[in-house]
């Protein structure tokens, strides 16, 4: 007569990472979502069983246990196990002052229209954060103060709980940087959400000058007017004398043009950055505390929304390898359907090759599970171009640390897209 055998299963709670993988002796079953799990293969009666986590979910870190696990198999299926998931968090690694920007795409049909926004930000290390904001909503300046709550787990997913004047409350999700000085996120966490692209650097500076800012830098800047939006790379130099001069290569709607670009800037001893270029209205920033990142947004009544994010350039003998590990990248874009804006973990394996798959949020519509795979090359100079299978390529630049790329699409008859990643 043969011995009777029953499944072993339970129900996982609290899981938001991705990767959890559970073992009962032999068997593995990979988990990616809450809910009711059961092993394929069955045990007998009277023999053990021992449900563990045999790998832990990532992006965002997690630590999973498990209750009710093990024991002696009757004479019905074991239905009780329980994973319990809860975030592993290191809230401390996040604190100080911050400059951020962002960028938000209101609904077309909404009278407000785009938003570009300046905000002032202190993180306390502890899951709290407080300071101001100045939004620029489709020509109209507003002040608020601004506070919220984040999460930053262990491999340096973060969760901002923003509430920013008319941006209401919903959490945008993004990362920390290794070092702690950059940060970045994007609104794809809710349905019906607009898009965002957010990034932030670190302030500490007390003594810098106009000779904190010199040497070549590349920017991306995202712009919306009633031609339609339009994203853009600068190549620009600041002489360390208050002076700048480059080039601006910009998508607008799909018409790609190049201009020549010139003006003054002004770094304060705290590193407030001022950026006026040859007649159009000046940009407020910040530069960062090791001069390497700049970031500003436009805040000028009556001028239509604008972010800029720049990185220094000065490599010499930067290849493919330099481009390695993976990073978190935002983007925004435009198209007919309205704004669009990703998060993407990117993956470079160091000889030309990029996977990803992340969340795209197109005018409040999710999508979880949108890819990004192709070649990558990185010239001796830092110039990166990423060439996803999906899409035309977008060209940018690598950072001299090779912390951070930022890039832009400026194929003709392309929708505009920029986008930040940092390692």
């Amino acid at each position: 007569m043969a011995t009777a055998t029953y499944t072993v299963g339970g129900s996982v709670s609290g899981l938001t990472g991705s990767g959890l993988v559970l073992g009962n002796g032999a068997d593995s079953l990979p988990v990616s979502a809450d809910g009711p799990f059961t092993f394929a293969t069955k045990v007998a009666a009277g023999a053990g069983y021992n449900v563990s986590v045999a790998t832990q979910p990532t992006n965002p870190s997690q630590t999973c246990s498990v209750g009710s696990g093990s024991g002696t198999m009757g004479s019905s299926n074991v239905t009780n196990v329980a994973v319990a998931c809860t975030a592993t968090l290191a809230n401390e690694k996040l604190t100080g002052a911050y400059q951020v920007v962002d960028f938000v795409g209101d609904s077309p049909f909404n009278y407000e229209g785009d938003f570009s926004d300046l905000l002032t930000l202190t993180f306390d290390g502890a899951g709290n954060f407080t300071g101001t904001a100045v939004e620029n909503g489709d020509g109209r300046i507003y002040s608020s103060p601004v506070s919220g709550t984040y999460a930053l787990t262990v491999d340096g997913t973060l969760t901002i709980g923003l509430s920013v004047g008319l941006l209401g409350t919903s959490p945008v999700t993004g990362s920390l940087s290794a070092d702690g000085n950059t940060l970045v996120a994007g609104q794809t966490t809710a349905s019906g959400s607009q898009p965002m692209l957010l990034f932030a650097i670190k302030r500490g500076q007390s003594t810098f000058s106009n000779a904190s800012l010199t040497g070549a830098y590349s920017a991306v800047h995202y712009d919306s007017h009633s031609a339609g939006d339009s994203g853009g790379l600068l190549a620009v130099t600041f002489d360390g004398s208050g002076n700048f001069s480059g080039t601006d290569t910009l998508n607008t709607a799909g018409t790609v043009s190049t201009v020549s670009v010139a003006g003054t800037y002004a770094v304060a001893a705290d590193g407030t950055l001022m950026i006026s270029p040859a007649g159009a209205a000046a940009i407020t920033g910040a530069l960062s505390a090791d001069g390497t990142t700049l970031l500003g947004s436009q805040l000028t009544s009556g001028t239509f929304p604008s972010v800029v994010i720049g990185i220094k350039r000065g490599q010499t003998g930067f290849s493919n390898a330099d481009l390695n590990g993976t990073y978190r990248a935002a983007t925004f874009a435009y198209n007919s359907m309205g704004n669009g804006g990703g998060l993407y973990p990117l993956t470079f394996n160091g000889a030309g090759s990029i996977t990803g798959v992340g969340v795209f949020n197109s005018a409040g519509t999710i999508t979880s599970s949108d890819k990004w795979e192709g070649p990558y090359t990185v010239a001796a100079d830092g110039t990166l171009t990423l060439s996803p299978f999906e899409f035309s390529p977008v060209i940018g630049s690598l950072s001299a640390d090779g912390n951070t790329l930022l890039a832009a699409q400026l194929t003709a008859g392309q929708v505009p897209e920029v986008l930040v990643g940092i390692k």
